[in-house]
Order: C-alpha cells, then structure tokens, then sequence
C-alpha cells in the first residue's frame, strides 16, 4: 500500500509558522504608530526583536541550565559587553552533549587568553575521554561590536559553522599533532568576521569553545576489538598479551 502524504493548506501552513514565530519573538502589537513586541509568557512589551530574546535569556532562562559567573571569564568595565555576555551565558556554560552525534564538548574561555596551549588542553581532554577513533573540528562562540552604534551581538558555535574547512580523523596522537597544526594555521579574526553583516563589526570577546567529535566505529587506544576479530583463527588480535593482560602502549589494537 502507498501511503500518500496529506499536504496542509496554505493558509494552515502560514498559521504554523506564524505561531511558532510568537512563540520565539513574541506576538506583534500595534500600538499607535509604533509595532511592539509583547512576550507570551510575562505580556511585557519591547520595541525590538532584540529585547525580546534579552529579557527572555535573561527573565525567562530554562532552569536546568547551568549558570555560571559571568566575572570568571570575563573582567570588563562595559556594562553593555557584560550584559551581552549575561544574556547569552546559558549558551556560553552550555554543558557537554557527548551521547549525540556528533558529540559536543563546550569549554568557555576568556578570550583565549591561553592561546594554542589552551586549545590543545581542551582537545586533549576531548582525546582522552573518547575509546572509538573519531573525526574532530570546533567552532567558536564570540562576541561582535558595532563601532559606530557601539552595540554588541553574540554569535553562538555550531557544527555548520566550523574552523576547518574539512574534519582531521584521528586515531593517534600522531593525527591530533597533524590537527594541531591546521588550527595553527587558522586566522581566527577572519573566522569570526564571515558571518558579520558590514566591516562595522569587530571582534570583542571570545566567549567559548566547541569540539565536534563525529565517532566511527575503529577503536582507539586500549579500546575494545569487535568479536569478529577476535574469534577469527587467521587473525591474530594484540589486544591482550599471552599471559591474558591487555597491553597499554596505547598503540593499534591489531
């Protein structure tokens, strides 16, 4: 039997995204000749877009988020940059989402003051808690400002979005000394500026880190070798030694 897909009106198709515009924007009010916005769930009512999604990261947050202390990471005196960093922190202490894939491991920074040396301790800790040979890339959350109206907008990391233009496997420590060196080469300014809608925006803060790790199924290090393997007489698996116990030199398993 061919099941045929009922398509929906126009007219509900319309309704639906239009519904699910309010409830991320907030419905429109026309108030004298001003439009407003008044948010659903509080009916408080802003002039902008903007300061509906402000009020609610900020009045609204979901409270299974974890929230950090914005001064850990960022130590300035602009009020407007500290109430950007606020705004968006849910996003910026985001915890770790490594049953998905790919898998995420968020790391917030301040600025990357660290440099290389704090990127690499991030991508080692993503190594070392992985057991299959992956593919690896990040991205970066950061914040802009507008030089001319000095208004400041984050923008959060995502996959789409990433430093590389491609994925480095890895399967040893060799590949991530080869990963290393592409993000050496990267030009993260450039990176942040592709995205920006006039040469009025600069980069102001790098708020956090994001790793993507896309698994496969090769495992890495000391990691556990599929049956078909070991109960194979022609192949010989170096997983454990003549004596029964697993080697640990970290090398391939066969």
């Amino acid at each position: 039997m061919i099941h045929v897909r009922k398509h929906l009106p126009i007219q509900s198709v319309w309704q639906n995204i239009n519904a699910r515009n309010r409830r991320l924007n907030g419905s429109i009010i026309a108030a004298g000749s001003k439009m407003t916005y008044q948010v659903l769930q509080c009916h408080e009512r802003f002039q902008t877009r903007g300061e509906v999604y402000r009020h609610r990261m900020t009045a609204h947050r979901e409270p299974e988020v974890p929230i950090g202390d914005p001064e850990e990471l960022l130590e300035h005196d602009n009020p407007d940059l500290v109430r950007e960093f606020e705004t968006n922190r849910s996003h910026i202490y985001r915890p770790h989402h490594v049953q998905s894939n790919p898998a995420v491991y968020n790391f917030p920074t301040a600025d990357l003051r660290g440099g290389m040396a704090e990127m690499k301790d991030r991508i080692q800790t993503v190594f070392h808690k992985e057991s299959q040979a992956f593919k690896i890339n990040k991205s970066l959350g950061f914040i802009l400002r507008h030089v001319t109206f000095g208004r400041y907008r984050y923008f959060i990391p995502h996959q789409n979005c990433p430093l590389l233009d491609y994925h480095v496997s890895v399967s040893s420590i060799s590949d991530l000394q080869y990963f290393y060196r592409e993000l050496a080469k990267a030009q993260i300014r450039d990176y942040t500026y592709k995205d920006r809608t006039s040469t009025s925006w600069k980069l102001a803060f790098v708020c956090n880190i994001n790793i993507f790790v896309y698994r496969t199924n090769y495992s890495l290090r000391n990691g556990c070798i599929p049956d078909f393997i070991r109960n194979q007489n022609a192949i010989q698996s170096l997983d454990k030694t003549r004596h029964g116990k697993p080697y640990k030199d970290q090398l391939c398993t066969f």
